[in-house]
């Protein structure tokens, strides 16, 4: 018998090594299983990184020949083919991970391809595995995979806000985990852990997504007409909460569905919000680096033909904005809110099959103050809550999968942000810089202005009166779901019906007497009652403005990003402290960096100056009205965070670091001087004493009249002279120059020490409270502060 051979092939069971792998797997230990999968030569790192949504695709494409989770899982999969039930357990270890990565993220495309690929390709090899015991396992476990890629698709039905299509989702899962249950019975009992695993998970499916079908379905006719449907529903989520083979997770997630549908039947006989007619906008702002605002613009503007973005063809290129007058403020060096618009083709949101889900109008606008966004607008009428809601949700990143369409061409995105990207992606490549143009985007708004609202009791109700005031809205069912922040994602079936309203974040009586605005994280809701419709305009318009500014401050929080490395390279730079030539050279590096920082400052405060400046606007009361919104938003303490890293940026480090290089530059120089004065001191002092020692040859013309003056007298009087001049000079030179250092070390210690933090100065009190300190101590550039005060 050859001792190589596999279990598999000798009819034995599972060793007992893989036995407790499989065993801590199903009790939700899965590094057993990995490491036995690594022992037989699975790359489980690589593995690892299949679903995860946030690895880098260009990294990974330069890592793998090819990134698609294919390849990586055929080599594993033949790297387990002879192993008893190989198969299944590497279906199980990829099942684990994908199911792990989507606790964490609503992207779920690597997700999906993941999944679908280890069926797939378990599919193509199956046939090499002689074992009929794997086989059946692995193609249970394969099935498992393609159950997980129903529930995944089932949760996405949810997020996409279509009740109907949800239930119809549940009930795929529902009916696909039913159909389970006989593939597993062909699994042998040498495989039985696998098998009993297995089945109890695909039966606590079987019995949550059933559940799950009935309760949206009944909620969908709920909606429809105020049908009594919701008691069906809520008594299947009663019975499968209770049911022994779920976990808790699934036992909270069911919970969350029947406290919805509990609300809902509560609220069965109050009066329900219908907004008949409102116009959406979505506002993707975004700023951009390595081109200044009127550079951007002005390419824009000058455009022969209009461009193709992002493979977009755009309609037109307007040289100006199409907004209302109220922007026509007095012009501050040249710049107001206006700038150039870049027409596209219309947005349509579709269904996978095709049904259209809602169109919008288009345009990109770059802006001369930098606050650049793409615009959709579009309207809905006659929208229920849950309508409302899911309209309002299609800007999150969490939606689930559509179909985005733009103009004539075959380019498809599966969401409104992906399409977002790629359109400021295509404007930065677009433009024509010296330096590399750059987008950075800010977090989305949606502005809602409504024009008509009504109430009936119940949903669906034929019956309505109009909503005359922001207090008769507050008091509608289903105001929530206007009113509310857009969450991150969707928890629960029509889990807007247990929103909470802020009310510290609703403006009232903002225009006259019942008027009411309300301004969130990421939404602005306009209901100015008895208004017409181009006064509703003219405060859209200014809720707009407020919701691009995101993208300027992502900018500029970029390009400070990019100052830190550089400010702490220059700190942690080492240079030659004997050199005074280094130290300048130095010195002036560091004051370049420094005066790029103010003069960054200086354009930064500018801006900001002119968004609060009351000249922004034609109108006192709309710069009123201005000044309410951006307090609401909190653009303030978007400043305050900007200007406080701005300043640690430059005090913390770029000044301290200055005044440091400073004073040694200082005490090298003065070193310097000092030595040379000695030199040049010691040469005087040297030159004299040889002066003196020359004027000693008249004591030799003395001797010379005395009659002595033997041979060679004079040679020798003259050498002596010589070398005497020469000795007193070098002994001068030598004691003037000691002398001189002794002096300079006495006045150093004699000097009174101060401390180092004393360098630069008593800093001057602040006169005001901190508690009325709100605008941000900005940075002031030393060549600029004259101006500014003049």
């Amino acid at each position: 018998m050859d001792p190589s051979a596999s279990t598999a092939s000798l009819g034995l069971p599972l060793s007992l090594a893989v036995t407790e792998a499989v065993a801590a797997f199903v009790d939700d230990d899965p590094a057993p299983l990995s490491d036995h999968l690594r022992g037989l030569g699975v790359d489980v790192e690589r593995l690892w990184r299949l679903p995860r949504w946030n690895v880098d695709p260009d990294h990974e494409a330069e890592q793998e020949d090819d990134p698609s989770p294919d390849k990586a899982l055929e080599f594993a999969i033949r790297r387990v083919l002879g192993e008893l039930g190989g198969g299944a357990l590497l279906a199980l270890h990829v099942w684990q991970l994908c199911a792990e990565e989507w606790e964490h993220t609503y992207r779920f495309d690597r997700l999906l391809a993941t999944l679908e690929s280890i069926a797939a390709v378990w599919d193509r090899l199956r046939g090499q595995d002689a074992d009929p015991d794997s086989r059946a396992a692995g193609d249970g476990a394969a099935a498992f995979a393609r159950l997980q890629i129903l529930e995944v698709e089932s949760e996405a039905a949810m997020c996409r806000g279509d009740l109907d299509r949800f239930a119809e989702a549940a009930a795929a899962t529902w009916h696909f985990a039913e159909a389970m249950t006989a593939l597993l019975d062909a699994i042998g009992d040498r495989l039985a852990i696998v098998r009993d695993f297995l089945r109890e998970s695909v039966e606590a499916r079987l019995v949550y997504y059933r559940a799950l079908h009935w309760a949206v379905a009944s909620a969908a006719a709920f909606l429809e007409d105020g049908a009594d449907t919701l008691g069906a529903g809520l008594h299947a989520l009663n019975e499968a909460e209770h049911d022994p083979r779920l976990s808790s997770i699934e036992r909270s997630e069911l919970r969350a569905h029947r406290f919805s549908l509990e609300r809902l039947a509560a609220a069965a006989e109050e009066e329900w919000l219908t907004v008949d007619a409102a116009d959406i906008a979505y506002v993707f702002p975004f700023g951009l680096n390595g081109i200044g605002p009127m550079d951007a613009v002005g390419q824009l503007r000058a455009a022969p033909l209009p461009p193709s973005i992002a493979g977009i063809a755009a309609r037109t290129v307007r040289r100006t904005f199409r907004i209302d007058d109220v922007w026509a403020g007095a012009s501050y060096l040249e710049r107001r809110f206006d700038g150039a618009a870049l027409e596209l083709p219309e947005v349509r949101l579709l269904h996978a099959d095709g049904t259209p889900i809602i169109e919008f109008a288009a345009e990109i606008r770059l802006s001369l103050l930098g606050n650049h966004y793409l615009r959709l607008t579009g309207s809905v009428s006659e929208a229920d809550p849950h309508e409302i809601q899911s309209t309002l949700f299609r800007a999150q990143r969490g939606h689930g999968a559509i179909v985005v369409a733009c103009g004539e061409g075959e380019r498809r995105w599966e969401r409104l942000g992906d399409f977002v990207a790629d359109l400021q992606d295509g404007i930065a490549d677009l433009l024509d810089s010296p330096e590399e143009v750059c987008a950075r985007p800010g977090r989305y708004h949606v502005l809602v202005a409504v024009h008509e609202l009504s109430a009936g009791t119940g949903p669906g109700a034929r019956q309505r009166r109009p909503v005359t005031g922001g207090d008769d809205l507050l008091s509608l069912f289903g105001a929530q779901a206007l009113l509310h922040p857009i969450p991150n994602g969707i928890g629960a079936i029509c889990d807007w019906s247990r929103f909470a309203i802020d009310r510290s974040r609703l403006l009232r009586d903002v225009r006259k007497d019942g008027d009411l605005v309300a301004a969130s994280e990421n939404t602005t809701v306009i209901a100015l009652f008895g208004s017409p419709e181009f006064m509703t305009g003219t405060y859209r318009t200014l809720a707009e403005f407020v919701g691009s500014l995101d993208g300027l401050f992502s900018a500029w929080h970029d390009r400070l990003a990019s100052h830190h490395p550089r400010v702490l390279h220059l700190i942690g730079e080492s240079t030659d402290e004997r050199s005074a030539e280094a130290l300048a050279r130095y010195g002036d590096r560091l004051h370049r960096e420094q005066l790029l920082l103010h003069d960054f400052a200086t354009e930064t405060r500018s801006v900001l100056s002119l968004i609060h400046s009351p000249n922004l606007v034609s109108s006192p009361t709309d710069a009123a009205a201005l000044a309410r919104l951006l307090r609401a938003a909190e653009i303030e303490q978007q400043e305050l965070e900007f200007a406080t890293k701005l300043r640690e940026l430059l005090s913390d480090r770029l000044e301290v670091r200055i005044d440091a290089m400073a004073a040694k530059l200082q005490q090298r120089m003065e070193a310097d001087r000092a030595r040379q004065e000695r030199f040049n001191r010691g040469i005087v002092d040297a030159l004299l004493a040889a002066i003196a020692v020359f004027g000693a040859s008249g004591i030799v013309q003395i001797l010379q009249g005395a009659g002595i003056s033997g041979k060679g007298f004079a040679g020798w009087a003259v050498a002596a002279i010589v070398v005497m001049a020469a000795v007193c000079s070098v002994a001068v030179f030598r004691w003037s120059r000691a002398a001189g250092a002794s002096k300079r070390r006495r006045a150093v210690r004699d000097r009174p020490r101060r401390s180092r933090f004393a360098l630069r100065g008593p800093r001057r009190a602040d006169p005001r409270p901190a508690a009325a300190t709100r605008r941000p101590a900005w940075p002031r550039s030393p060549r600029s502060a004259g101006e500014t005060q003049a």
